[in-house]
């Protein structure tokens, strides 16, 4: 959340939108390679290919970069705020490495100075449980460190297979543990209890160092943000970007592809589909699509949300965690003039209708009842055609599959966060997918030789 006067949709004149719709693409064009998708895998294969030569287009179905990430302003300051995807990790080295690449800082997020808790419906200070649930916290917690060692070590796959709801049953949690538990889950499940995987639960975890590592996952955002990225990326000399031009097929056409797009047909050598899984079923893919990837596609069940807002009237770096009225966790971010910014994450719920002032006054007095909120802001990515879904949540019943392994000699590759096999969910998830369709794709132009595979991890 910080000022700046840049674009954030970083509109430049290889761009083509709503402007010069009008005019279009020819209805059909042959190019080398058409990369569906403009988020950040895409992004990065369309960047790879069209820095090696290979004459590459982006079309995209919004009017702006970014896919699941979103920079916009926000109305009321004028600040620049992330409705999407945020945070990165110092351990994230692809996305280090872009923002170095084009100049761009990062800001560290102050970890959590104190606590509130919203738990069996009461607002606490201090503990999250009453009196007589310390020692049933005290055991659950203890339980829930043993999952994660057996998680971490390949043992026991029946218990990542539950839902956070079998889960809880399983723990047998009192309300109020069970409510602690919660809160903690919706910045890396995602879902609703009874459609989250706790696999991804105690991935996380296990990644994380324990409960309170959680508030290590969220560590730092880019400066001026995640929109000013994409259009650095975006900008690479040679590499055409088509926005408001949605994709409804893509066809097998002798040895070539045929990319049917809402302005006219592409005609091109290999395709990225860099799109979320939950979008792949409305696609209509005439060829031969890896069984991998017909089995994720449309399998996502994230459902979080998240609301930008400010308040006055609550204490200086705490968080609220726990069951709050639609939200799961109530961050600290920073403060203006005794103004404080915060940022809440919880499971969609039909009942909270974040659009209500009256439900983000209710959202915030769950944690700080002594607060006022002035505004808010927020995107329903689970109502958003193009996403269908937020971060990639494994569904529950299984254990979770590694992502879909590609096949480096089809003409067709699929990248993005969603099919990662490291980091899946996150920014560098979807740099590192997008690299990899990229190579495999300059591989068999003759371009590059294919480099060794990454070694497997969250």
């Amino acid at each position: 959340m910080l000022r700046s006067a840049r674009d954030p949709a970083g509109c430049s004149g290889r761009l083509r939108g709503a402007a010069d719709r009008g005019r279009g693409p020819p209805l059909t064009e042959r190019v080398e390679v058409v990369v569906i998708g403009a988020g950040f895998a895409g992004l990065r294969a369309a960047r790879d290919c069209a820095d090696a030569g290979v004459a590459t287009v982006v079309v995209e179905a919004r009017d702006r970069l970014g896919g699941r990430t979103w920079t916009r302003p926000y109305e009321p300051t004028g600040d620049l705020v992330e409705v999407g995807g945020a945070y990165f990790l110092h351990t994230h080295d692809q996305v280090a490495a872009e923002l170095r690449r084009h100049g761009l800082g990062a800001r560290r997020c102050a970890p959590p100075g104190g606590f509130r808790w919203h738990t069996a419906g009461v607002t606490r200070a201090g503990l999250p449980v009453p009196v007589g649930e310390w020692e049933e916290l005290e055991r659950v917690v203890r339980a829930v460190a043993r999952d994660v060692d057996d998680y971490a070590a390949g043992a026991a796959p029946e218990v990542a297979a539950l839902s956070l709801a079998e889960y809880f049953d399983r723990l047998a949690a009192p309300p109020a543990v069970r409510d602690f538990l919660f809160g903690w889950s919706v910045t890396s499940v995602g879902a609703p209890e009874t459609s989250g995987c706790v696999a991804d639960g105690l991935s996380s975890l296990a990644d994380h160092g324990g409960l309170l590592g959680y508030a290590r996952i969220l560590e730092q955002v880019p400066v001026p943000g995640w929109g000013a990225l994409a259009a650095a990326m975006a900008a690479t000399p040679d590499l055409q970007v088509r926005l408001a031009a949605p994709v409804t097929k893509v066809a097998a056409h002798g040895r070539r592809f045929r990319v049917t797009t809402a302005h006219g047909d592409l005609d091109a050598s290999r395709v990225v589909v860099a799109v979320p899984v939950n979008t792949l079923p409305h696609l209509t893919l005439d060829l031969d699509v890896p069984p991998g990837i017909d089995a994720v596609a449309g399998a996502n069940t994230g459902a979080a949300v998240k609301l930008v807002l400010r308040a006055a009237g609550v204490p200086p770096g705490v968080w609220g965690v726990g069951r709050g009225h639609g939200l799961g966790q109530l961050v600290w971010d920073r403060q203006d003039d005794g103004v404080a910014w915060l940022v809440g994450f919880g499971a969609r719920d039909p009942a909270v209708d974040l659009d209500r002032p009256e439900q983000v006054r209710r959202a915030v007095a769950s944690y700080f009842p002594e607060a006022t909120v002035l505004d808010s802001t927020w995107h329903d990515w689970n109502a958003d055609v193009w996403s269908r879904g937020t971060w990639f949540t494994a569904r529950p019943g299984r254990p979770p599959a590694p992502a879909p392994a590609a096949d480096p000699r089809a003409g067709v590759q699929f990248a993005g966060s969603d099919l990662a096999g490291r980091h899946q969910g996150w920014i560098e998830g979807a740099l590192l997918s997008g690299a990899q369709a990229a190579a495999r794709i300059l591989h068999q132009l003759g371009v590059a030789d294919l480099p060794a595979a990454a070694p497997p991890g969250r």
